[in-house]
């Protein structure tokens, strides 16, 4: 999730607990008030919509990122190589930092 969507999401969930106004375009509304320019009393559903579906594209996103890199993983393992070579060495580092990418990508999955 990219910093300008948690900031946005962050400023819904506390919309939505009332502890601060929704602010969109210059307008700041708090939940309960009616909003200006939007027609009935849950206008702010269009904002949680808005959200869910940027978090939802983000972890579709994410899931490509995490099957791309297994993939390439899975290749990069299936190959044999000499044991003593200066490829195989740095094969494992590679593999090493692809396992790092990947445990970074579960992270943020879980969040």
């Amino acid at each position: 999730m990219s910093d300008e969507q948690r900031k946005r999401l962050d400023g819904l969930i506390q919309f939505l607990h009332g502890a601060a106004p929704l602010s969109r375009g210059g307008i700041e509304v708090w939940f309960g008030d009616s909003h200006p320019d939007r027609a009935g009393a849950f206008w702010w559903r269009t904002e949680l919509r808005e959200a869910w579906q940027a978090a939802e594209a983000d972890c579709d996103r994410i899931k490509r990122e995490r099957d791309e890199l297994r993939e390439a993983l899975q290749r990069i393992t299936d190959t044999p190589l000499d044991s003593n070579s200066w490829y195989r060495i740095r094969l494992e580092a590679c593999i090493a930092e692809a396992h790092n990418a990947l445990t970074r990508i579960q992270e943020a999955e879980d969040e």
